[in-house]
C-alpha cells in the first residue's frame, strides 16, 4: 500500500515538474531581469509553457557570489521537486545574455552537457544539463571573486565523464546572441585562480551550508519590483543568508578593470577595497585606460615614467574612457581631456590682422552657424 502510494506522488510530481529550469544568477541587474522577463516567454514558445525561470537572487552584502547562487538555485529547484529534479533541464543562464531568436533546443540527455554561447574553455554564458548529472560534478566552486567559477565547471564536468556538446554553440561576439553592457570593473581575489587550478571537487552544492531562503513571486529588493513582468513560469529564490567552503571574510578583494592585462588578477596593483555591491549605476562614469596603442603613444609623448603616472592618475579622476587627464603642476596647468580634438592634433595659424567676429575667422578656426529650425510647426500644421 506504502509503495503504491508512493509511486502515485512520484509520478505526480514528475507530471508536475517543468521539462526545462533556468538558473539565473542575480542581484541588482533591475533593467536585465525585465528585458529577460519580457523576451524569455517568446524563445520558449516552442516547448508549451513546459518550463520555469528562477532568478536566483543574493540577498546580502557580501560581493556577488555567482557560483554559489546558481548552485543555491539548484538546490531550490531540488528541494521543490525532489523525485523529478534528476531528469529536468537545468539552463545556466547569466541575466545579460540572450539568444536573438528561439535557436535552441536546450533539453539535455543524461551524460551530455550542452554548451551554447561562451568561450570554448569554459562552460559559461548559456550552459544545460540533466540535475542529475549537475549533481554529479558537486556544481560550480562558490568562488567570492568575479571569475573562473565556469572553467571550474568544464574541468568537473570532464572528470566525471560527461560529453560537452557544442554542435550548437556560438562564440563570443555572435550577433545571434543579445549580450548587454554589464560594466568594466570587477571585484577580484587574488586566490581564486589558484583555487581554480588545484580544484579537488570539494567545494561545491554540499558545501553550501547554513542556506536560509524563500521561493517567491517578488524579489526581497523593493526596486527589483517597480518593473515586472506578471508569469505564473517565473519565480524569485530570495537567498538571505549561506556560508560556502571559502569564508568571505577571510579574503581581502581588489576592483579589476576588464581593460587591463589579466596578470592584474593575480598581481593587481591596486590597495585592496572593502567596496562589495556593485550596481548599473556604476556603468557611468567609466574612467579612462588606455588601449595598447594609446598606451604606446602616451609612451612615446611623455616618457615611461609620465605617461605611467598620467595613467594612474586619469583612472581615479577621469568620467571621460576616450581621455586621460594631466596631474596638477606646474607643467600641467591643463587637462588633456579638455582639448579640442579638432584643433590639439595641429595649430591653426591665424592672421592677425582678422577680426574674431568675422565670418573669415569663422572660416579659419572650422566655427559652424548654430542649428536653427528647417520649419515652424505648430497645432494647425505646418507654417
Amino acid at each position: 500500500m506504502l509503495s503504491t502510494m508512493s509511486d502515485r506522488i512520484y509520478a505526480e510530481e514528475n507530471s508536475k515538474a517543468p521539462a526545462v529550469v533556468f538558473i539565473v544568477p542575480y542581484r541588482n541587474r533591475i533593467q536585465h531581469k525585465y528585458f529577460f522577463s519580457n523576451y524569455m516567454p517568446s524563445i520558449m514558445k516552442d516547448y508549451n509553457d513546459n518550463y520555469e525561470i528562477y532568478f536566483s537572487h543574493q540577498c546580502d552584502a557580501r560581493s556577488f557570489n555567482r557560483g554559489g547562487t546558481k548552485n543555491i538555485g539548484f538546490l531550490a529547484v531540488k528541494a521543490k521537486y525532489p523525485n523529478a529534479y534528476k531528469d529536468i533541464t537545468f539552463v545556466f543562464n547569466d541575466i545579460d545574455t540572450l539568444p536573438f531568436t528561439n535557436i535552441f533546443d536546450y533539453i539535455a540527455t543524461h551524460g551530455v552537457v550542452k554548451h551554447f554561447y561562451g568561450f570554448q574553455y569554459a562552460l559559461g554564458g548559456i550552459v544545460s544539463m540533466t540535475g542529475a548529472d549537475f549533481e554529479k560534478t558537486n556544481g560550480f566552486p562558490s568562488f567570492w571573486g568575479w571569475g573562473m567559477e565556469d572553467n571550474v565547471l568544464q574541468t568537473r564536468c570532464e572528470k566525471v565523464g560527461l560529453k560537452i556538446d557544442r554542435s550548437q554553440f556560438y562564440p563570443i561576439g555572435s550577433p545571434n546572441i543579445l549580450q548587454f553592457f554589464d560594466g568594466v570593473s570587477r571585484l577580484i581575489n587574488r586566490k581564486d585562480p589558484w583555487r581554480a587550478t588545484h580544484d579537488n571537487g570539494i567545494d561545491g552544492i554540499r558545501t553550501i551550508h547554513k542556506l536560509e531562503y524563500t521561493i517567491d513571486k517578488e524579489s526581497k529588493n523593493p526596486l527589483d519590483n517597480i518593473h515586472t513582468v506578471a508569469s505564473d513560469k517565473i519565480f524569485i529564490v530570495n537567498i538571505d543568508t549561506f556560508m560556502t567552503a571559502t569564508r568571505f571574510e577571510h579574503d581581502n578583494y581588489y576592483e579589476y578593470d576588464l581593460r587591463e592585462p589579466p596578470r592584474k588578477i593575480i598581481h593587481p596593483d591596486r590597495v585592496k577595497t572593502n567596496k562589495s555591491l556593485n550596481t548599473t549605476d556604476d556603468w557611468s562614469n567609466i574612467p579612462f585606460y588606455p588601449t595598447a596603442e594609446k598606451k604606446r603613444e602616451m609612451i612615446q609623448q611623455y616618457g615611461q615614467a609620465k605617461a605611467e603616472e598620467i595613467i594612474e592618475y586619469s583612472y581615479n579622476n577621469s568620467t571621460d574612457p576616450t581621455r586621460p587627464v594631466l596631474p596638477p603642476g606646474p607643467s600641467n596647468q591643463s587637462s588633456v581631456s579638455r582639448q579640442n580634438p579638432a584643433t590639439s592634433a595641429t595649430a591653426t595659424f591665424i592672421p592677425p590682422n582678422v577680426n574674431k567676429f568675422s565670418p573669415a575667422y569663422a572660416r579659419i578656426i572650422g566655427a559652424k552657424p548654430k542649428a536653427t529650425a528647417s520649419a515652424n510647426i505648430r497645432l494647425g500644421g505646418l507654417y
